[in-house]
């Protein structure tokens, strides 16, 4: 497998096309490779990640309430840079001490 992920790294590296990097990254996919887990018993389960999750890999696994979902980021997580604001202490139904501000 770790044969089969570097000609797929090499792949993308390689691509000169105008594809952006998402396209390149599923254009140069190795057949063999699939999106998948493993159980506990050592049993792989081929399926692609879909939130929220279904199947076997996601009784083994289940997505848990992961921040950047929750916040509005695709599934991809392809979003590298965030709008930053100001905290809003209000905004929360704590209250902060003057410490913690």
């Amino acid at each position: 497998m770790l044969e089969s992920m570097d000609k797929w790294l090499t792949a993308i590296a390689d691509d000169d096309s105008a594809r952006d990097k998402q396209a390149k990254v599923l254009a140069n996919m190795p057949t063999g490779l699939s999106d998948g887990c493993y159980l506990a018993d050592g049993k792989r389960i081929n399926e692609p990640l879909t939130y929220p999750a279904s199947g076997p890999g996601a009784e083994g696994y289940p997505i848990g309430a992961d921040p950047h979902l929750r916040a509005g980021e695709p599934l991809a997580e392809s979003t590298l840079k965030y709008a930053w604001k100001p905290v809003d202490f209000n905004a929360y139904r704590i209250r902060f001490t003057a410490a913690e501000k």
